[in-house]
């Protein structure tokens, strides 16, 4: 059985950070993260319907909506830079998100 997955890297990167204040720095988990693409996006609507208790098939609806609704704006964006609708697709930072079948 050969291990030549092209979804599995053996390659790392390594930061060394010094800080004069290591507390300050261990306080807040954030500041050596970034978010993905669209995470602050799915977490605010996520966050709007949090208290009603909607039903699966409601979430699954509103986040299919909101997938499509940034791919139509980024394909728009792209296109008036000049770009193919294909090279628009390919270059959208949302694309790993595959929760939900995205359609344009």
């Amino acid at each position: 059985m050969s291990n030549n997955s092209p979804t599995y890297s053996t390659n790392h990167e390594y930061v060394e950070v010094y800080s004069r204040n290591r507390h300050a720095v261990e306080s807040d988990r954030s500041m050596f993260r970034e978010s993905k693409p669209g995470f602050s996006e799915v977490m605010k609507l996520v966050e709007s319907v949090r208290g009603n208790y909607p039903a699966s098939p409601e979430i699954q609806v509103a986040l299919r909506d909101l997938y499509q609704q940034h791919q139509l704006q980024h394909i728009e964006e792209a296109r008036a830079q000049g770009q193919s609708k294909k090279d628009a697709i390919k270059s959208d930072p949302w694309k790993g998100f595959t929760l939900i079948e995205r359609r344009v």
